[in-house]
């Protein structure tokens, strides 16, 4: 290394957790979970701070040069407690579960090629999918206050489960999380194609044995898309479990699913009475957007990228080799704004156009429609 250099450069030959302007982790253990997935545990360095049950953390990896970000729930109980309910000295692990997505280029990566000893980056944690109370729907039903042992009901589809399983084991061990949040009227209904492919399978009925209150409905849907039969509505709901529209309900996984879920909750006619809390992994986008070729310059980079209108202008950046600030990847955390110099872009969730230059836009949800200029 040649002189000069930022102190902390050579400080991080030594500690290579030396906190630098992002929090870097080490890869302390890959456990696989199914044929496609694997429990990642990680030593974050300087900086990290503790996440509240059901959270994400921004991850970012360098693969052939190029650093990538992606999100993951944590799966880890809060510092200080483990599994069976008692406190123990922090250790200071945290774990996500990833599941492999056809051509994820970090989660293939995170599945099959990390190994101990790596580093990665940390952001966060972020995200209110937590079990704090949430505002009962306006329905126009009867509004029973929150009280102490709330009856809650968990819908997941595929790796769905991932916030959820930090949330039961924290009540299952006896972390501090919402004060009303127990497992004494618990139930989860948790989707997967096979038994092979669930995730957290013989967890979470060893945890339904220690605990009277809690239910679990595992749902095998099979290979591709659910049957008509298995579609999430009232009637089917009410088989899975009839008192739904009285408990506090948590939904993640597949979009449809969340979709259905919300539908249910927002529809007058189902009466819910209780809030519905929602965790997408991807933004929903809606049909007929506007795809225009064109040219997307990163001003700032002095880089130019042929765009074809259905990619967000994060990932064509990230695919150029550039490594621009980024959370949440759905428009939620706003910490990929960045100004638009010309040109015209879409927001992918709404559809919405910005064109007025100096605007600022969302890269992860926006999209170029013809020639871009962005200042990045």
């Amino acid at each position: 290394m040649s002189w000069p250099a930022p102190s902390g450069a050579y400080r991080r030959l030594v500690d290579p957790l030396a906190r630098g302007v992002d929090v870097r982790a080490e890869v302390v253990s890959v456990t696989p979970e199914t044929t496609r997935a694997a429990t990642v545990t990680l030593r974050p360095g300087a900086g990290w701070l503790p996440h509240r049950p059901g959270q994400w953390v921004s991850v970012g990896v360098d693969i052939d040069g190029v650093r990538h970000h992606r999100c993951y729930s944590i799966t880890s109980l809060p510092h200080g407690h483990r599994p069976d309910g008692h406190r123990r000295a922090d250790r200071g692990l945290l774990t996500i579960t990833v599941q492999q997505v056809p051509d994820g280029i970090v989660s293939n990566h995170l599945v099959q090629r990390i190994r101990p000893g790596d580093v990665v980056h940390l952001d966060g944690p972020e995200g209110d999918f937590t079990l704090d109370p949430g505002p009962a729907p306006t329905t126009g039903a009867d509004h029973p206050p929150t009280a102490p042992g709330r009856p809650l009901l968990f819908i997941t589809g595929g790796s769905g489960i991932t916030p959820v399983i930090g949330m039961l084991r924290a009540l299952d061990s006896g972390a501090d999380t919402a004060p009303d949040a127990t497992l004494d009227d618990v139930v989860v209904v948790h989707h997967a194609p096979t038994d092979r492919e669930s995730l957290f399978t013989d967890e979470l009925d060893a945890m339904a044995r220690r605990n009277r209150g809690l239910r679990v409905v595992h749902v095998r849907t099979g290979a591709g898309a659910p049957p008509p039969e298995m579609e999430l509505n009232a009637g089917r709901l009410d088989d899975l479990c009839p008192d739904w529209r009285d408990r506090e309900a948590w939904a993640c996984g597949p979009r449809p699913m969340v979709e259905a879920v919300e539908s249910l909750w927002s529809g007058p006619d189902h009466a819910t009475t209780r809030a519905l809390h929602v965790e997408r992994f991807t933004p929903s986008i809606p049909d007929g957007l506007p795809e225009v070729e064109g040219t997307l310059t990163f001003r700032a980079a002095g880089v130019s990228v042929p765009s074809d209108g259905t990619r967000t202008v994060l990932d064509a950046a990230e695919d150029a080799g550039l490594s621009p600030l980024a959370g949440c990847r759905m428009g939620v955390c706003r910490r990929c704004v960045v100004p638009l110099h010309s040109g015209t872009v879409v927001d992918r969730r709404d559809g919405r156009i910005e064109c007025e230059p100096g605007a600022h836009v969302q890269i992860c949800v926006t999209a170029a429609v013809g020639d871009v200029e962005i200042e990045i």
